[in-house]
């Protein structure tokens, strides 16, 4: 079997697209997470994993886990960070350029290499392979190369909303995006050939290890109150 990562065939691991830390806040307390779909007469489902695919081999599985680990640290165990002149706005500092950076190509990579329908509209082409050879030389590259901006939700007018939400491609300022929901955070990742002219690359990881991170009401995200309401409107959500 060929580790899609190195390309060498070798037993391969039941490999996580999105990592297992971020659905953590979704389990009940069966250790259980709800699937819910806003499709009408199609059932809610309990889960009790991610999604998993055979994908990569033991060494390049570790090489990923050592990325997610920093980002686990910054996120959810120690967040160093400041309040800036913006009250919506904060600085987080202290971070590894080079493994936060190599996570959001990875996310990015996994889903597009990945089968599951889930993940069906993260589609990047000849980006894929460019991606594949930067995390295998664990080289994270400039930081408007697959800059991400990391937006947090304030989700209290929906009451709880862990979420994680099927990927979407999108446009922003002329450039392709794609849009992950997951963590409590909007996670957008431009793909474009002229992200250095993007207007706001302040809002990338900066290679000091700062990132600017904004937070706004979900509800002023479109696409979160239509599945909200979606789901309201099906019974599946008080």
């Amino acid at each position: 079997m060929i580790c899609k990562l190195c390309l060498k065939n070798k037993p391969l691991c039941n490999s996580h697209i999105i990592p297992e830390f971020f659905y953590k806040m979704m389990y009940d307390e069966k250790g259980r997470m709800l699937k819910l779909s806003t499709v009408e007469g199609e059932r809610n489902l309990y889960k009790q994993k991610g999604i998993y695919e055979k994908l990569l081999c033991k060494a390049c599985e570790q090489l990923i886990n050592k990325f997610e680990k920093h980002v686990k640290e910054v996120f959810y165990d120690n967040m160093e960070y400041y309040k800036t002149d913006n009250n919506n706005e904060i600085k987080i500092v202290n971070i590894d350029y080079n493994k936060f950076k190599l996570f959001q190509l990875s996310l990015l990579w996994r889903a597009s290499i990945s089968k599951d329908a889930f993940f069906e509209n993260v589609n990047l082409g000849p980006h894929e392979n460019k991606i594949r050879l930067m995390l295998l030389n664990e080289k994270p590259g400039d930081i408007h190369e697959y800059g991400c901006i990391i937006v947090g939700l304030s989700t209290q007018e929906f009451g709880s909303f862990d979420a994680i939400m099927k990927p979407e491609q999108g446009r922003i300022e002329g450039h392709r995006t794609y849009r992950f929901i997951m963590g409590s955070s909007l996670w957008l990742i431009l793909v474009s050939q002229h992200s250095h002219i993007f207007e706001r690359k302040r809002y990338f990881l900066q290679k000091d290890g700062t990132l600017l991170f904004k937070v706004f009401p979900a509800k002023e995200a479109p696409f979160i109150s239509r599945m909200v309401e979606n789901l309201r409107e099906t019974g599946k959500l008080q």
